[in-house]
């Protein structure tokens, strides 16, 4: 049924305007919070062109810095003003396919993972095509022509919850299989994970090892079971409240929120109000399809834009350890130890694949000498905020510049780390991936 008014008459079919108008809301503001508050979209873009690789449906040649500044700012317009519901067929249509274009862009520079927010291009187009929630929008108040299309609304919705249930189960799956039961049982990954990347509050959370099994043991219990929250209305919403609680804690943890996701839980539960009992009908094969495609990415271990296998930290980590490291040398000769993802602005997870792709991998020597430059430049003049999965930048003296910089493999002991300490201070150089720069007493290039 397709009421043109915008609001359709049919009972209960009325309670989904507020909900998409909801969602419409939360996925433009993420949005938003992603290009202006996180900058996920940032410098590395233009900076790094040189390693963008095509694709059939984006452009032949990376983007220039003024080009990626459009692309931009035609997301940010459209998301705005879809946002309020300004004319929404048109700005809808331009917010769903810009925000692609970008995101799908990002995907293409020499990295195997990208931005874990994809799930927003598979709402905002499913919002968009059950009418956006006109009955909430600015459009609604002066009469401008729209639709809603009750029956894609309703399996819309379906396929939202089921989208989020099976992100946490994918996550639990690859647990299973690249770590087995002890990757639940000896906490081991979560003390390295968290010896990596988490915060000095994390690190004193997770000191001992028994706190470090009951978390992975409750992290398993929670993503295995998730698909138990499509059962019912009252499930789903026990299952949203306990996801909050398990982002807040690897917020508290690993400094990652996902807050990207969970600020669509409120218009998902009251989509869930209105369509609770419907059941998809002759469209149950949608469903079907949509787990069948996600479950097979994750029992492959691939990933192909937009459906991700989520199984980052999935892995047993060893308690020794290498991993890539950078050192800058600055004009005094004094050296700062830095992660990857403290040099390069992108999400820390994507930067230590970035950097094993270029640096060990078998990128020419002209890829390793633009890279290493532009990490120079990025140490010495970008500034981002952390937000998500971003690392805060590497701090420097500002009168004192950063003038060479070693790309190295180190190997850690996190036997040896306490939670006071600094990662460098259970590490050990393996070897020297790449040297440039004003690097005292290196060679020009050890190791490629």
């Amino acid at each position: 049924m397709v009421a043109q008014s915008g609001v359709p008459t049919g009972g209960g079919h009325a309670d989904v305007e507020p909900a998409l108008a909801v969602l419409r809301a939360a996925l433009c503001c993420a949005v938003v919070s992603l290009l202006l508050v996180c900058r996920v979209f940032s410098s590395f873009y233009t900076d790094a062109g040189f390693l963008y690789r095509s694709h059939p449906l984006l452009p032949k040649r990376a983007l220039g810095a003024a080009g990626f500044r459009r692309l931009k700012l035609l997301v940010l317009v459209s998301s705005i003003l879809y946002g309020i519901g300004f004319l929404l067929p048109l700005t809808g249509a331009l917010f769903c396919c810009s925000f692609a274009v970008l995101n799908f862009y990002a995907t293409r520079f020499s990295t195997d993972y990208w931005i874990t927010n994809t799930h927003l291009n598979i709402f905002s187009f499913l919002v968009y095509f059950s009418g956006g929630g006109r009955g909430h929008s600015v459009d609604s108040l002066f009469g401008v022509p729209g639709w809603h299309a009750a029956s894609v609304a309703s399996l819309s919705f379906l396929v939202m919850r089921l989208y989020v249930v099976l992100v946490y189960f994918q996550a639990g799956i690859s647990k299973v299989l690249a770590g087995g039961s002890d990757w639940f049982l000896t906490g081991q990954s979560l003390r390295v994970a968290v010896g990596i990347h988490g915060t000095r509050r994390g690190r004193q959370l997770l000191a001992t090892p028994g706190r470090r099994t009951c978390a992975a043991v409750a992290t398993g219990v929670f993503e295995l079971l998730a698909p138990v929250a499509l059962v019912s209305r009252t499930v789903f919403i026990c299952f949203l409240a306990i996801a909050l609680v398990f982002h807040f804690a690897t917020w508290l943890t690993l400094g990652i929120s996902f807050w990207f996701l969970w600020i669509l839980y409120p218009g998902l539960l009251l989509g869930a109000r209105w369509h609770d009992g419907a059941g998809p009908g002759r469209q149950v094969w949608i469903l079907v399809a949509l787990a069948a495609v996600m479950l097979a990415h994750t029992l492959l271990r691939g990933s192909h834009w937009p459906i991700s296998c989520h199984d980052l930290f999935a892995d047993l980590f060893p308690m020794e350890l290498d991993y890539y490291a950078v050192v800058l040398v600055d004009a005094a000769g004094d050296e700062q130890f830095a992660l990857p993802g403290a040099v390069v602005p992108i999400e820390y997870f994507r930067t230590a694949n970035l950097i094993g792709n270029v640096f060990l991998r078998g990128s020419d020597r002209g890829v390793r000498d633009a890279l290493a430059k532009s990490v120079l430049g990025w140490a010495n003049g970008c500034r981002w905020p952390r937000g998500g999965e971003i690392m805060h930048p590497v701090r420097r003296n500002p009168q004192i510049p950063f003038v060479g910089v070693r790309i190295a493999l180190y190997r850690f002991d996190f036997r040896r780390l306490q939670p006071s300490q600094q990662l460098d201070s259970c590490g050990s150089l393996v070897r020297d991936l790449h040297v440039y720069g004003g690097v005292p007493g290196a060679a020009e290039e050890i190791g490629a």
